[in-house]
């Protein structure tokens, strides 16, 4: 028992509402939203490995407005060397009203472009 005070730390990475990062939002009346944790995020650190711990957000993004503040939309992955993933929902920090026409209109016209200047660069190939 007393091996495993010694080498692990118990170590709280985020308190409950930090910001983690931010996701682009799609179609919103904001560009993005903050990526919060719901609860206190704690891991269990070997000792040894403290230096390696990572933490990834993924995502599927842009994420498409409307959201709701509290609406599960990325997930943390903490990755310390010798111990299991640990999975963590990520909650969106605030609300994201839907755009209003122009926002929709001007974003559709930029994929379109998009689209357009990708088939014109396949086409030169």
């Amino acid at each position: 028992m007393s091996w495993a005070f010694r080498e692990f730390s118990k170590e709280v990475l985020y308190e409950k509402d930090a910001v983690v990062s931010t996701a682009e939002v799609w179609l919103g009346d904001a560009t993005e939203v903050d990526l919060v944790v719901g609860e206190d995020l704690e891991v269990l650190i070997p000792y040894t490995t403290r230096d390696e711990l990572k933490a990834e957000v993924h995502y599927k993004g842009p994420i498409e407005a409307p959201i709701e503040k509290g609406d599960a939309v990325a997930t943390l992955i903490v990755s310390v060397p010798g111990v299991s993933n640990k999975s963590i929902p990520l909650l969106a920090g605030s609300s994201v009203g839907a755009g209003g026409f122009l926002g929709r209109f001007v974003a559709s016209a930029q994929i379109l472009g998009q689209k357009v200047m990708d088939a014109a660069a396949s086409a030169r190939q």
